[in-house]
Order: structure tokens, then C-alpha cells, then sequence
């Protein structure tokens, strides 16, 4: 997964957060809400930061899950 720790910076609403983009998975969203995930974090990729508009925040979480896919697969994941 890709997971963002931190204020959504680029929402007026900014709160604190913790968001894991679960790359691959099959299922609903639905069927996570109330479950314990166990994550472990590899690497920083990169600091939080804020972006102009919604379009150029998901071009970035693209490019960051990309770079996580590659992350892990070099490790055997």
C-alpha cells in the first residue's frame, strides 16, 4: 500500500489523518470499514505537500503508488 500520515493539506477541512491506498485489492471498500489492518511501512517516498487542485493530487497518489509497487516488489513483497 501507499499510506499519506498527516494533515490533507490540500483540503480546506485539513485534519490529521492516516490514508492507505491498498494497491491490488479486490474488494469493497465497504468490507474494511471497522476492521483492524496491520501496515508496515518500507520507505518515505516523500514529505506532505500541498497540490492546486483535486486532478494534480491524484496524478501524485498514481505516481506514489507506482513508485510503492516498485518499492515492494524490489524487496520481495
Amino acid at each position: 500500500s501507499a499510506i499519506s500520515i498527516g494533515e490533507s493539506a490540500t483540503f480546506s477541512d485539513a485534519k490529521w489523518q492516516m490514508e492507505a491506498h491498498l494497491i491490488d485489492f479486490k474488494g469493497t471498500h465497504d468490507c474494511l470499514y471497522g476492521k483492524h489492518l496491520s501496515l508496515t511501512i518500507i520507505k518515505k517516498i516523500r514529505r506532505l505537500q500541498t497540490f492546486d487542485d483535486v486532478d494534480a493530487l491524484v496524478k501524485q497518489i498514481t505516481l506514489d503508488c507506482e513508485l510503492s509497487t516498485s518499492l515492494l516488489s524490489s524487496k520481495g513483497q
